[in-house]
C-alpha cells in the first residue's frame, strides 16, 4: 500500500477525499449497487464524528444522498491506489442554466460581430481556454454554429440553416 498521507482538499467549487488504498473494484464506485466497505479507519472515526457516517459504509450512502438532496449533484468515488471522493459543491441545474446563459452570450455576440474566436469568447465569458474550447464544440455538434480555419485563425460563425 503507498505512503500516500490520507488528506480533505477544499475547493470553492468541490471537496476532495483522498487515501491510500488496496483497492478491491479497481475503478469507478456505483452507488447505486454497492457493497460497503472500510477504506481507512480513522476517516471513518472522523465521519462518524461530523454525523456522516453511522457505521462501516453508511457514509456512501449519506453523502449520496446529501449531495443529491442539497447540491443537486453526484459524488464520484474512485476505488484505486488513491481511494477518492470529489463532491461538487455546484448544482448541477446551476451549472446547466450557466451553459445555457454562456451558449446565448455566443450567440448574441456573434449576431453582434459576425464571428468570435476562442479569445474572444474567454474574455466574454471570463472562462478558461479549455471551457471554451468545449463550449464551441458542443454548440458546433448541435450545428448551431461553425468551425472555420486551424490554430490561432480559427473563428466561429453561425449556422445559417
Amino acid at each position: 500500500m503507498d505512503k500516500t498521507p490520507a488528506r480533505i482538499l477544499i475547493y470553492k467549487d468541490k471537496i476532495i477525499s483522498e487515501n491510500a488504498n488496496s483497492p478491491k473494484l479497481f475503478s469507478k464506485i456505483d452507488l447505486n449497487n454497492n457493497e460497503p466497505f472500510s477504506k481507512n479507519s480513522t476517516i471513518a472515526r472522523i465521519f462518524r464524528m461530523i454525523g456522516y457516517a453511522d457505521e462501516v459504509g453508511s457514509g456512501f450512502e449519506k453523502n449520496k444522498n446529501i449531495c443529491e438532496e442539497f447540491l443537486k449533484s453526484k459524488p464520484t468515488i474512485e476505488d484505486k491506489d488513491i481511494f477518492k471522493v470529489d463532491i461538487s459543491l455546484i448544482n448541477e441545474n446551476k451549472l446547466q442554466v450557466d451553459e445555457n446563459l454562456n451558449k446565448e452570450k455566443i450567440i448574441d455576440y456573434i449576431i453582434t460581430n459576425g464571428k468570435i474566436n476562442n479569445q474572444e469568447g474567454r474574455k466574454l465569458l471570463n472562462l478558461e481556454k479549455t471551457q471554451v474550447t468545449n463550449l464551441l464544440n458542443e454548440m458546433i455538434k448541435k450545428l448551431k454554429i461553425y468551425r472555420h480555419g486551424q490554430g490561432k485563425a480559427t473563428y466561429y460563425d453561425l449556422n445559417k440553416d
